[in-house]
């Protein structure tokens, strides 16, 4: 698409630190946006104690743009500070990436959303999804985390 064609003509023109501001600033304005239009529909959402499709898809927009806009301030705030590890390798950055996560979940599992049903694809989706991200998440841990390296044993 353009918008994302465009990306590039600007970043070749501003400075790597401006870039990020300005994709930061971008992001963080939709997801407050996102964030603005859909707080009935999540508020009507949480309200219900049976919930349909449409809200596991709307309470998944929420999850997903609310942790989107604070992990952007978050990494903001990381470049201003000098890039400190303590603010990357911290367990407020995990619990982000799992409400992202979780989001994800809400959306593929969003029930009646689709012709009244799951389509049964999406839960093999969502297998598939957490399965490769279970493998790489070992295969990560195994080759970057001298700790957890098996040494040969003679």
């Amino acid at each position: 698409m353009a918008i994302w064609a465009a990306f590039w003509p600007i970043a070749w023109v501003l400075p790597r630190h401006n870039l990020f501001d300005l994709v930061n600033a971008l992001t963080v304005a939709v997801a407050i946006g996102v964030l603005v239009a859909y707080a009935p529909a999540v508020r009507r959402s949480l309200m219900r104690n049976d919930l349909s499709g449409s809200h596991y898809l709307v309470l998944g927009i929420a999850c997903t743009w609310a942790a989107t806009s604070v992990r952007h301030v978050w990494n903001w705030a990381w470049r201003y500070m000098d890039k400190p590890d303590a603010m990357i390798d911290n367990p407020i950055v995990a619990f982000l990436i799992w409400v992202m996560f979780t989001g994800g979940a809400l959306h593929l599992t969003a029930r009646d959303a689709i012709d009244g049903h799951i389509p049964s694809r999406n839960w093999v989706w969502l297998g598939v999804v957490v399965a490769v991200a279970l493998a790489c998440a070992m295969l990560v841990a195994l080759l970057l985390e001298p700790g957890l390296r098996m040494e040969a044993v003679p």
